[in-house]
């Protein structure tokens, strides 16, 4: 799969370009609540993201951050009969 392609496969189910040219789309967590994800586009690569909100303490300030969940080359990606992605690796 080239870059274009997985472009291609990815906002044909759903999601949209955000303004830094990455993919963003809100689903649901496994307990039915909002959440966004985001795949984090390189030239060579992908990251699929999903955003956390970390609530503030005496030392922090709360703030909202991206953690990765799993990741790949584009040339390891396929798409199969279902439209599914194969071949992103999960974080061990």
């Amino acid at each position: 799969m080239t870059k274009q392609q997985f472009i291609d496969w990815a906002l044909s189910h759903g999601w949209h370009t955000d303004r830094f040219g990455h993919l963003q789309k809100t689903g649901t967590d496994t307990e039915g609540n909002p959440r966004d994800y985001r795949f984090k586009l390189s030239s060579t690569h992908v990251r699929w993201e999903i955003k956390i909100h970390l609530d503030g303490s005496q030392y922090s300030k709360p703030e909202n951050k991206w953690v990765w969940l799993a990741g790949g080359y584009y040339k390891d990606i396929s798409v199969n009969g279902d439209g599914k992605l194969h071949g992103l690796r999960r974080q061990i």
